[in-house]
């Protein structure tokens, strides 16, 4: 498959241009296509105009930039956050699926005993709120009946819900790319992943008006996408280095 002050200050540094656009560029948990499309400005290329890449990840805030219009295109959402801003009335259209993988997304714990729902009763647990994520959790509780309201749920990024179990200030952590690598490789319980519990889609993303306004421009975004899979098909080892 293809695959609040802070964030207003990046999108002015990227901000957009009359001959180019931004997009957002999401690298966790390793969206490879993303990178290859950057490193080698294949999108700018292909569109003959400058191409600004806004470094935001919290599907929340890319849905947000996209409404004010800071950016064009979000590469890499997750559906979770765009089912969320279009049941809030945002102005958001599907362009295809950048990716699936239920088992990049994990439940970390310190404490080897959490090995079911029911032994999260009661628990702290970080992560990310409105993502696929916080869906998994849900997802995970209700396997044994239970839902959100038997967990104490705190919303934060994906690195300060690491920084939060490695601190022993929340009992578990919702994570995914570095940070549930490294979690793993620190000795740390995994809880669950994804696997059987949701979809994980991630997904392509503009607004309808700037869709009807630049076509031409999706669809060069849209063919760019596809020859950039093709290139990595046959391109595996200098896609891995």
């Amino acid at each position: 498959p293809y695959l609040a002050l802070a964030v207003c200050l990046c999108l002015t540094a990227v901000a957009f241009a009359e001959d180019g656009i931004t997009v957002t560029y999401v690298t966790s948990p390793l969206n490879a296509p993303s990178i290859v499309e950057k490193n080698g400005s294949w999108l700018e290329n292909a569109l003959g105009m400058p191409v600004n890449y806004a470094e935001i990840t919290s599907g929340a805030d890319q849905t947000a930039a996209l409404a004010s219009g800071d950016i064009q295109i979000l590469n890499a959402v997750g559906g979770t956050s765009v089912i969320l801003a279009a049941a809030n009335g945002a102005d958001i259209k599907v362009l295809s699926m950048y990716s699936r993988s239920p088992a990049a997304f994990m439940l970390f714990s310190a404490d080897e005993t959490i090995s079911s729902p029911e032994d999260l009763k009661g628990k702290t647990i970080a992560g990310p709120k409105g993502t696929n994520l916080h869906e998994l959790l849900a997802a995970y509780l209700a396997t044994a009946g239970m839902t959100m309201d038997d967990v104490d749920f705190v919303s934060m990024d994906i690195p300060s819900a690491l920084s939060a179990l490695e601190g022993g200030s929340v009992d578990c952590a919702l994570l995914a790319g570095a940070a549930a690598y490294n979690c793993m490789a620190s000795g740390k319980h995994l809880v669950t992943n994804g696997e059987g519990l949701i979809a994980a889609t991630i997904l392509t993303a503009t607004s309808q008006e700037y869709y009807d306004a630049h076509t031409d421009v999706i669809d060069t975004f849209l063919k760019t996408q596809e020859e950039i899979v093709t290139w990595m098909g046959e391109n595996h080892d200098e896609v891995i280095a």
